[in-house]
């Protein structure tokens, strides 16, 4: 059925005059459209959760190369294994593994444990995480030892390869990753958003109800909701009810966020209040959450002093 495809659409663009490649850029389009359903955002997760694994486990060739296994295991038979991007970044994270796997050497007979750790690369002042690289052009030689004393055979990793070598894979890797990261996007899948960012209390101004809420998001999926109207007088109870409990969920990055009717506060009507529904969360951090409305679109969040907690 492919190759029937294939031809048909190199058929097509010849009698329409198009070069071949134009033809083949359109079936890669086709062939790499992932719908972005239930089962799909879930793998999705899963290979972000991965890739951040792989890149923070770069001096453990053990668990970098265990991620990469099922990293290849969790996109095996899915729409996600034809990404030329994400088939990039496994080769080129196990090139860089298998370096790396050279430097690990183990002594059974010692009952310490010492981790050496010499590294040498060509670098500026890069950061040496790989989740985020930046690479200059002098030779930057840095040497850190950790020596820990426990009860455990004796493991000693360090660096005989060749600067360069090293190097290259390693900035190579890094580009692959970024690479992946914006070719998930482009897909329709960015980083999902972490439900433990969400947790605690957040303030919202809604301009229209002329009142600002306040939002406590809890792991178990309540949510409690306390009202502070600028005119009291023009809600039923007069402002003076002022709290209501209800529910939020979190798919991939679309939030939902609505009242149950049975607790309900008397200055709501007697239904479920939809706040939000699938409202894409565009950003978050430690200080503010942006949705996707057209206004009133954030949520300042509350610090709790250190006497509360």
């Amino acid at each position: 059925m492919k190759n029937r495809f294939r031809f048909l659409l190199l058929t097509a663009a010849f009698a329409g005059g198009l070069f071949p490649f134009n033809a083949l850029k359109a079936e890669e389009t086709l062939r790499f459209a992932i719908p972005f359903n239930h089962e799909n955002k879930g793998i999705a997760k899963t290979v972000y959760q991965l890739i951040g694994d792989i890149q923070d486990s770069e001096f453990d060739p053990a668990t970098h190369l265990a991620a990469l296994t099922k990293l290849q295991d969790a996109v095996a038979q899915t729409e996600f294994a034809v990404d030329p991007a994400l088939a990039d970044y496994i080769r080129d994270s196990l090139t860089m593994n298998s370096i790396r796997s050279k430097d690990l050497k183990v002594d059974a007979g010692n009952v310490d444990k010492r981790e050496t750790l010499d590294v040498k690369r060509a670098a500026g002042k890069g950061n040496i995480g790989l989740r985020n690289i930046s690479v200059g052009g002098d030779l930057e030689k840095t040497t850190s030892k950790k020596n820990n004393d426990e009860g455990t055979r004796g493991v000693l990793i360090s660096s005989q390869n060749e600067v360069a070598v090293l190097d290259k894979a390693r900035q190579q890797q890094s580009v692959s990753y970024g690479r992946l990261l914006v070719e998930m996007k482009k897909l329709g899948f960015p980083r999902p958003v972490d439900v433990g960012e969400i947790y605690g209390k957040w303030t919202w101004r809604c301009h229209e109800d002329e009142a600002t809420y306040e939002f406590d998001f809890k792991p178990d999926g309540k949510v409690a909701v306390k009202l502070k109207a600028d005119k009291p007088g023009f809600f039923a109870g007069h402002g003076f009810v002022n709290k209501g409990i209800g529910e939020w969920n979190l798919d991939y990055r679309a939030l939902t966020l609505k009242l149950d009717p049975v607790n309900l506060a008397f200055f709501w009507k007697q239904r479920a209040l939809l706040f939000f529904k699938d409202r894409e969360i565009t950003s978050i951090d430690k200080e503010k959450m942006i949705l996707a409305l057209s206004e009133d679109n954030e949520f300042k969040r509350i610090k709790e002093s250190a006497k509360k907690r």
